[in-house]
């Protein structure tokens, strides 16, 4: 099979804040930092059977995007002129993802499956444009000499994955009727190099475990229903990861649980034989990143995310019509 995906990989985001005084002096000073930006990846990823129940699968990627970082220092409602410093970083790189997956049937259309992953390290290009300038409370007034604009390059850290499932299919749709599952991923942080040369990450994991399932095909006393509620798909989940940042000496965990639907749309004029099934997937996590020692930040998150999934037979070759 052949599948094409558009998603975001990453997103920056953050605004500080700080307020100091100058040594030896009164002067006081506010420092400000912001982030913007993220990326975006747009795989193509195929697989290919080349036994029964074993599969091997590799995807293309194309990452890009920009970040940006603001830091400005402030002394104001003194007479100093302020100083604000914009690093604008436009990011693409080629990578690849190699899979292994096998799925064993056992009696009554139940299934047990193994999956692997792997993605190699590899260099991402960065077009790095950095400034500085001085401004006042009407505006900017003149730059200052340590900008550049360069291109560099970043190491990408290698990720491995391995996982399980245990479910059961149904004969009248192609996704499993239910199926329960546990992930496990390892990121070898400690291989990242930033386009400064810094490598502030470590090595990292995360751990996921969560179930999905369509009631109308998950109990047989069901199956004759009415109601689009019984053909949404329901799924549930929970995950813990010890991120690859390490802040004042203390590791960042993040964890939290998720849950969402897949609403299927009604497919007309399907021909004998054709196979379309579209899913509208709705769904949030909630979850803590951070920690309180050593005076860092506990952050609490609510995120909310849709997409669509095009499920279709392709160049089916059709006797009759």
């Amino acid at each position: 099979g052949s599948a094409v995906v558009f998603k975001p990989y990453s997103v920056k985001g953050y605004q500080i804040s700080r307020t100091r005084t100058v040594p030896n002096t009164e002067v006081v000073v506010n420092d400000y930092f912001a982030g913007e930006g993220g990326l975006n990846i747009a795989t193509w990823g195929n697989s290919f059977e080349v036994a029964e129940g074993l599969s091997l699968g590799v995807n293309a990627n194309f990452i890009f995007g920009n970040a940006i970082d603001e830091n400005l220092i402030d002394f104001r409602p003194t007479n100093f002129v302020d100083t604000r410093t914009i690093t604008d970083v436009a990011y693409k790189a080629f990578t690849f993802d190699y899979g292994l997956q096998y799925q064993y049937a056992l009696p009554g259309d139940y299934f047990l499956g193994t999956g692997l992953a792997y993605s190699n390290t590899g260099n991402m290009n960065a077009t790095v444009e950095s400034y500085q300038f001085t401004e006042d409370a009407f505006g900017a007034l003149d730059t200052l000499s340590g900008g550049f604009s360069e291109e560099r390059d970043i190491s990408i850290p290698s990720e491995f994955k391995v996982g399980l499932s245990f479910g059961k299919n149904h004969p009248q749709i192609l996704n499993p009727a239910w199926a329960v599952n546990a992930d496990f991923e390892m990121y070898n942080g400690a291989e990242f190099v930033d386009f400064d040369g810094s490598a502030p990450l470590q090595n990292g994991y995360k751990v996921q475990v969560g179930g999905f399932f369509t009631p109308r095909f998950s109990v047989k006393s069901w199956e004759r229903l009415p109601g689009y509620f019984n053909n949404i798909e329901y799924r549930l989940g929970a995950y813990y990861e010890k991120t690859p940042l390490m802040l004042a000496g203390q590791e960042l965990p993040d964890y939290g649980i998720t849950f969402g639907l897949g609403l299927p749309i009604k497919q007309r004029n399907i021909a004998p034989g054709e196979v379309k099934i579209t899913l509208v997937n709705i769904g949030a996590s909630f979850g803590q990143r951070g920690t309180l020692n050593n005076n860092l930040i506990l952050e609490e998150y609510l995120s909310f995310y849709i997409g669509i999934t095009f499920n279709d037979k392709w160049f089916i070759d059709y006797k009759y019509r």
